[in-house]
């Protein structure tokens, strides 16, 4: 488990995570991922790696509206054979390319 220290409105949390490539590593069937963590989506794609790349499946994220992290959004895309969608907000469908 990783741990950090997570601040927001003046709280602190202590938060615990796993990588999903250790919570998951058999699993082979997936097909859509949901990601919404409030500014940790890099580090979810980070510790999925194996998982995404077993699986390829389509995913929705939410990436703030932070010209770095939209542009960090694209160039994973690029370097994972990924199409990108802006569906609005902060939403983007990501879908795997065609081999």
């Amino acid at each position: 488990f990783t741990q950090f220290i997570k601040k927001h409105r003046g709280f602190v949390e202590k938060v615990c995570s796993k990588k999903l490539d250790d919570l998951l590593p058999e699993v082979d069937d997936c097909n859509f991922m949901k990601i919404d963590c409030e500014g940790a989506e890099f580090k979810v794609l980070e510790g999925a790696v194996n998982f995404i790349n077993r699986n390829r499946p389509t995913i929705v994220i939410e990436v703030f509206r932070i010209i770095d992290r939209r542009q960090a959004l694209v160039d994973w895309c690029e370097n994972n054979a990924y199409n990108i969608t802006h569906i609005g907000g902060d939403d983007f469908l990501l879908e795997p390319m065609e081999y």
